[in-house]
């Protein structure tokens, strides 16, 4: 049996802690009668997990699969009677580097045209290996419980704001491709009703067939790209760096795309979101990222990619806050965060965390 690397202990100040086995790090302060666990050892220290927490979803709560192989021969099914996928390509296309999408990268790397490239039903496998690689990994029990994915740490982040006290909430998943995020949202937050949206048709279709075996009905696809109502949560999981600019060829364009978003969310509404700005900088994988541009308008401002500059990264995390600021949203998460409830929080990796307040 492998040895416990971190293990729960009382120290002599009559405190919890976990504590390291070998002692290579500082102790992490439990607290909350038992539902935080702390960064490090301070009280001040972040919030860095729900130790007392809601069972996470998985994908037999979901579709009655009783582990990850059988979810996985679900979709294969789906994608051979919804999208044509001869089961033998799509075996061979479930994968991190789907070969099927080999054929996309030389267009897309000579027009950036992001119009095209959505359009394309092969584009079905990237939000394929998108969501089982990035935003809702299951684990081979056929859990949503990867300490690293997004779903993780969303279910963490809404739980820890209270959602599961509301009555009622609304939630727009946007961009959310075949969808593992807005399922997992409404089955584990029932008193939620979740806007559905996505533009690629032989995506839509995978979805509508998920959502149909789920039995969800708290779950709305949007017919079109907007919503017509407000909410109270946006998630927006690698979508904002996806949009081309109106005028200008090959360049992104966040806003003010993003904004007709932002526009419905509620004051003190929260926005979760997560993007790979610095995807195809990667030297191992950059040269197979779609959707992702060379440079990008932030309100107004051309900002491309300097390698002799922050350390060769991109500085498009940064100046997409600023953008958010200037709209009212500011981060909740870190020291120097707007917390929540006098608790500091950092959940471990996964997205950030606003708020759209005019109180900062």
């Amino acid at each position: 049996m492998a040895r416990k690397v971190w293990n729960r202990q009382t120290l002599s100040d009559g405190k919890e802690y976990m504590v390291h086995a070998d002692n290579k790090y500082p102790p992490k302060l439990i607290s909350g009668n038992g539902r935080f666990l702390h960064i490090g050892p301070d009280q001040k220290d972040p919030i860095q997990y729900l130790l007392k927490h809601a069972p996470f979803m998985s994908v037999d709560d979901l579709f009655g699969c009783k582990d990850r192989a059988a979810f996985h021969d679900l979709l294969e099914t789906i994608y051979h009677e919804e999208l044509g996928i001869d089961r033998a390509v799509f075996q061979a296309n479930n994968v991190k580097d789907p070969p099927i999408l080999y054929n996309l990268y030389p267009k897309w790397y000579q027009d950036r045209d992001a119009w095209w490239l959505y359009s394309q039903d092969e584009y079905a496998f990237e939000t394929l290996h998108c969501n089982l690689h990035v935003t809702a990994p299951v684990s081979k029990n056929g859990k949503f419980d990867d300490k690293h994915s997004m779903t993780y740490i969303l279910q963490h982040q809404l739980e820890f704001l209270d959602y599961d006290q509301k009555d009622s909430f609304k939630i727009l998943d946007l961009c959310s491709g075949m969808g593992l995020t807005t399922l997992v949202l409404a089955k584990r937050f029932p008193n939620s009703t979740v806007y559905y949206n996505e533009l690629n048709q032989g995506t839509r279709r995978v979805f509508k067939r998920l959502l149909d075996i789920s039995g969800l009905t708290n779950v709305i696809m949007l017919d079109k790209e907007e919503i017509d109502v407000d909410v109270d949560v946006l998630c927006a999981f690698e979508a904002v760096e996806h949009i081309q600019h109106d005028t200008i060829p090959k360049t992104g364009q966040p806003f003010p795309w993003f904004d007709k978003f932002l526009n419905k969310l509620k004051d003190d509404g929260h926005l979760i979101y997560y993007t790979m700005w610095n995807a195809e900088f990667n030297p191992k994988t950059g040269h197979k990222v779609l959707g992702h541009f060379r440079e990008y308008d932030f309100d107004g401002e051309i900002i491309g990619h300097d390698p002799n500059k922050n350390g060769g990264k991109v500085t498009w995390d940064k100046d997409f806050r600023k953008c958010l600021n200037k709209r009212g949203l500011y981060n909740m998460s870190g020291r120097t965060g707007l917390g929540y409830k006098g608790h500091v929080f950092f959940f471990n990796w996964g997205p950030r965390l606003f708020m759209k307040t005019q109180k900062k």
